[in-house]
């Protein structure tokens, strides 16, 4: 079975947000925006899950994190925007801001989806700076 492993390097913090970077297959491809209380160290399996908050549309969802649920890939511009999940950008544009974020989920969704039809395992690992 193939697999599809995704890393978030959280690079730096603020009292709103962490901003790192996103890794597919050890390839840096996108930015990240986290919650200030970000998803704990580990890695976790992706699935779909139909998000209620996105019209039943099918989104990645991280299972299994303690002390969290529901915890969702999606569109993000600003801390307010994560609701506890996690988002994706191509850009940085201030220690809390970032841009570019609809491109990258529909790259990301493309990519990922690809990867469950094709019957793969997900995975998602966090790590700290210099981790």
């Amino acid at each position: 079975m193939e697999y599809m492993k995704c890393t978030v390097n959280r690079l730096l913090k603020s009292e709103k947000s962490w901003i790192g970077t996103f890794e597919i297959n050890g390839v840096m491809t996108y930015y990240t925006m986290e919650p200030a209380n970000p998803i704990p160290v580990g890695t976790y399996r992706l699935s779909t899950y139909a998000s209620p908050k996105r019209n039943g549309q099918l989104v990645p969802i991280l299972l299994n994190v303690p002390g969290h649920s529901f915890i969702e890939i999606h569109i993000v511009s600003v801390p307010a925007d994560t609701h506890d999940c996690l988002g994706l950008a191509k850009h940085i544009v201030g220690k809390d801001f970032v841009n570019g974020s609809k491109d990258a989920i529909t790259e990301f969704y493309k990519v990922f989806f690809a990867a469950i039809d094709k019957g793969e395992k997900c995975t998602i690992t966090y790590k700290e700076y210099g981790t």
